[in-house]
């Protein structure tokens, strides 16, 4: 399975509320899945969910996700939408 798809049946999970089965997918990922827009992206979904129970794992998770996203340069309009949502988990903390 894909990168891609790999986020995908992560945010399905999600949406069913299996937050647990969701974070174990992204988490798993992001173990195979090296520097790049994929990588972000699952690790701001990520970050949102960690938010709702776990806000210092989230902070870490959120603030490597915006750090990368720096790192790479020359981002793309969906990535700077999910650096827009990153900030503002970060900010409701």
């Amino acid at each position: 399975m894909t990168g891609e798809l790999v986020l995908q049946k992560a945010l399905m999970q999600a949406d069913r509320g299996d937050t647990s089965g969701a974070e174990a997918t992204l988490r798993s990922l992001l173990s195979t899945t090296p520097a790049g827009a994929l990588r972000v992206r699952a690790m701001i979904v990520l970050g949102d969910l960690l938010h709702t129970h776990d806000v210092h794992e989230a902070r870490r998770v959120l603030t490597d996700a915006l750090a990368t996203i720096e790192q790479l340069g020359d981002t793309d309009d969906l990535l700077n939408a999910e650096a827009e949502r990153a900030r503002e988990l970060l900010a409701s903390q």
